[in-house]
């Protein structure tokens, strides 16, 4: 017979010929304690317990300490999953006992087993899983090793530490068959030729950027290239057609990598100079060996010479030549997640030339995006250029070389005189005659001052 009553101090039950006492409490703490659950039948008392969801953080490291953000923690089989944040931190609720995943890309994936402890900090191991190298031709990308077509790659890596004023001027010694001449000039274009001239005409290779044929002229700034690919050869270039005959270079612009969002400052400057000039005598030197020339050939003293009397002595090297300097500035923030990156980036490159009046800037802006849906993908690369070139005028004989007029000036004509100010010299640029002082070299200060070329580029 089993007698059952909740105020007495003991509960019996009785099994067989068996009696078992069970405690009061136990019994009441089994019905009213949340997570677990009692039950009763025939021949048994069972208390089972449910498992509680716990709260788990911690932090995500690399080999060497950094924090990773962005690394993925999921529980495994399914379920919820967070991200890190920007410092490596996470925070996930998980069934006691369970397997957390982390995953991070270019790192192993590792797993964890939940106990008691509610901090779990992690370090991944970096992955060194070999990739294939791969080449692309045209519309196709191909394993290196199945190639047949002569190609070159460029290590951008090299062109980003280069002060490279244009694109193309970036792949001076960067891949063999690959020749590029530059006069040096602020917003001089290079002149690009893949394994030697194949032409008397045009020799300049075909630009293909982000699929589209374009000129990547000093309007494109370099540090927004992400790859570099050149199809040497007929093969490698076909699809391209005629306009291939003189190889094709492919340009692949920067895009966003999934993940926070990253910022990127990359801030340059540089100066340059004529490392080294003719050592040329000064006035009173001119003055004397000028004399002496005269002289001894018999004929009659220039006027200028004769009557120096120390108050003019220019040097025209120091007044054509200066100080140029490069600036280089860009900035740029990128990242996505759930299928959609982007990349926004912007520039400001500034060339001052070594000879006087000779400048080049640039402004750039750049929109890259790009959404994947199922098989689909969307987006668009927008990007905004403007530059201005100033230069004097160099055209015809009377602009004459700067290069050359500054060695052979006389110092004894000045760069400017009150006393040349005339109706034809309202500015008194100073000038050789054949009543004062012959020479055969040009004013470089006053054409640079006088005339002045400026162009303007948008697109």
């Amino acid at each position: 017979m089993k007698k059952r009553n909740l105020l007495n101090l003991f509960h019996v039950h009785q099994v067989g010929n068996f009696k078992r006492l069970v405690a009061l409490p136990l019994v009441m703490a089994a019905i009213i304690t949340p997570g677990y659950a009692s039950s009763t039948n025939k021949n048994a008392l069972e208390i089972k317990a449910f498992k509680a969801d716990i709260q788990i953080s911690g932090t995500v490291k690399d080999a060497s300490g950094e924090t990773l953000p962005g690394v993925s923690v999921s529980v495994k089989g399914g379920g919820k999953t967070v991200v890190t944040d920007a410092m490596g931190k996470y925070s996930i609720t998980v069934p006691e006992n369970a397997t957390l995943v982390f995953n991070y890309i270019g790192f192993s994936a590792k797993e964890v087993v939940v106990g008691s402890n509610p901090v779990i900090n992690v370090t991944l191991e970096s992955s060194n899983t070999a990739l294939d190298d791969v080449v692309v031709i045209g519309y196709q990308t191909i394993r290196r090793k199945d190639l047949t077509g002569a190609t070159g790659s460029v290590n951008t890596g090299n062109t980003e530490k280069l002060v490279s004023r244009s694109l193309p001027e970036a792949l001076q010694g960067q891949t063999p068959g690959v020749s590029v001449r530059n006069g040096g000039a602020p917003g001089q274009e290079a002149v690009v030729n893949i394994r030697g001239l194949a032409t008397f005409g045009n020799a300049s290779p075909l630009y293909v950027i982000d699929g589209m044929i374009a000129d990547p002229n000093t309007t494109v700034n370099p540090n927004d290239v992400e790859d570099i690919q050149i199809l040497k050869d007929a093969s490698a270039a076909a699809i391209y057609g005629s306009r291939a005959g003189n190889g094709v270079i492919l340009i692949t612009t920067k895009k966003g990598k999934e993940g926070p969002a990253k910022i990127s400052i990359a801030t340059r400057y540089s100066i340059s100079q004529v490392p080294k000039t003719y050592d040329m005598m000064d006035a009173a030197e001119y003055a004397a060996t000028n004399t002496r020339a005269y002289q001894a050939s018999g004929m009659a003293i220039q006027p200028g010479v004769a009557n120096y009397n120390g108050r003019i002595n220019t040097d025209w090297v120091d007044e054509t030549l200066r100080t140029g300097s490069v600036q280089d500035y860009n900035a740029s923030i990128s990242g996505g997640g759930n299928g959609s990156k982007y990349l926004i980036s912007g520039g400001y490159f500034k060339d001052k030339g070594v000879l006087i009046a000779r400048e080049f800037e640039r402004a750039s802006f750049r929109v890259n995006t790009e959404t994947t849906k199922g098989r689909f993908k969307f987006g668009e690369n927008l990007a905004f250029s403007s530059s201005t070139s100033k230069s004097p005028f160099q055209g015809g004989a009377f602009a004459g070389n700067p290069w050359y007029d500054m060695f052979s000036s006389v110092p004894l004509i000045p760069v400017q005189d009150n006393a040349l100010i005339s109706t034809a010299n309202p500015g008194g640029w100073g000038y050789g005659s054949n009543a004062n002082i012959n020479t055969f070299s040009r004013n470089q200060v006053a054409i640079a001052n006088i005339t002045s070329v400026r162009s303007n580029f948008a697109k």
